[in-house]
């Protein structure tokens, strides 16, 4: 891999370097071209939380078919990680348990693209309701693999580390208090 290119330098430029939320599309572009090309999401989140974009409807259609893109291309990426992880890790437990770790990490910064604050709210619904049903049709596919493991790891596993991301919904919306998952109970003894 030669040197980065002029091109290269002016997309980080846009994004990473200034360390300015995005005020216009072509911004917003260079941002998602940065995460697009493997610049950690939770460097660039704060920034396109911060964000701003003027919601006219010729922009407003270029954007959300740019980081619907993006978002798809995130999550092909990590269904083709999780299936090369799985056939690397040859009933490895631990191996299983990392590659389910970083599958939900992935839908969780695709969640956190799809909850941007300058998506208008049906807009935003739609594309974060595209990355839950991506997420419950991963962890079906990989429950329906569990059911072939004879040992009975690889189901606990994927029941123990799901996809889903109902617990993180349910934070946002403030349902759980952070740091207890729902179904979960604490109970204090003095």
């Amino acid at each position: 891999m030669g040197p980065p290119s002029a091109g290269d330098q002016h997309q980080k430029e846009g994004c990473m370097i200034r360390k300015v939320p995005p005020r216009t599309y072509f911004e917003w572009v260079q941002c998602f071209e940065a995460i697009d090309h493997n610049e950690e999401i939770e460097t660039v989140m704060p920034l396109l939380q911060e964000g701003e974009l003027e919601w006219t409807s010729g922009v407003a259609e270029r954007f959300t078919t740019r980081l619907c893109d993006l978002i798809d291309r995130k999550l092909k990426h990590t269904a083709d990680q999780v299936q090369i992880s799985f056939e690397r890790a040859s009933g490895n437990e631990l191996a299983i348990a990392h590659a389910l770790l970083d599958a939900k990490k992935a839908y969780r910064q695709a969640y956190s693209l799809a909850s941007l604050s300058v998506l208008p709210e049906p807009t935003k619904a739609s594309v974060q309701d595209l990355v839950l049903q991506s997420a419950r049709t991963m962890q079906a596919s990989l429950e329906e693999s569990a059911r072939r493991d004879r040992t009975g790891h690889m189901a606990r596993l994927v029941h123990d580390i799901p996809l889903t991301l109902e617990d993180m919904i349910d934070l946002q919306i403030g349902k759980h208090p952070e740091g207890i998952r729902p179904g979960r109970k604490v109970i204090y003894h003095e």
